[in-house]
């Protein structure tokens, strides 16, 4: 018997012609309705960040570095970082270091965000005796400070540890430093 009833109500509801032109009143509340308006502000997510940083290592005494950074965001929070240092000073030993790695980002879409990294790459120290290849692993924090839309200052702090041929020796180099630039995002 039920599915006799909705057959029939079926049948009735489809044997009626649809008006073709219905005309809507207006909305009412039109003109309360605002369009989210996005941030520019932070980090986000699909934003690739060009990073240029000078600082100083602190390993051999305090040795200068500029180190170049391109950081990929996957999603708001989690990014993938290329870098390069380059130790520009003339002590012993001077490095070039390329590494990659991921990055977590604490307060993405925000002026002020605070940032964890780790990478790991090769690096080539140059010595009195010749060059010495090894890899090295770096990890740190850094602190970025939103300028406008696109630009932001970077204060980068890190610690990297390597273990490399120091002319027939095994010489382990524990390398904190700090690097403060300024980077752009889009």
């Amino acid at each position: 018997m039920a599915f006799f009833l909705c057959g029939v109500a079926k049948a009735q509801t489809s044997s009626r012609p649809v008006p073709k032109n219905v005309e809507h009143p207006e909305d009412p509340f039109a003109g309360d309705y605002r369009p989210p308006v996005v941030k520019e502000l932070g980090t986000s997510a699909g934003q690739v960040r060009v990073i240029g940083l000078l600082g100083a290592r602190l390993a051999a005494g305090t040795q200068p570095v500029g180190q170049g950074t391109v950081e990929f965001m996957t999603l708001p929070i989690l990014g993938l970082r290329l870098s390069s240092t380059l130790a520009l000073g003339s002590e012993d030993p001077s490095s070039l270091f390329f590494a990659i790695g991921p990055s977590l980002h604490f307060f993405p879409y925000r002026r002020l965000d605070v940032s964890m990294f780790a990478e790991v790459g090769p690096a080539r120290f140059a010595l009195d005796h010749g060059a010495a290849w090894s890899p090295m692993l770096s990890t740190g924090a850094s602190l970025d400070l939103a300028i406008s839309g696109y630009w932001f200052l970077r204060l980068e702090g890190h610690l990297a540890w390597a273990v490399y041929d120091g002319g027939g020796e095994a010489v382990t180099l524990f390398d904190p430093g700090g690097t403060l630039g300024i980077g752009f995002g889009i």
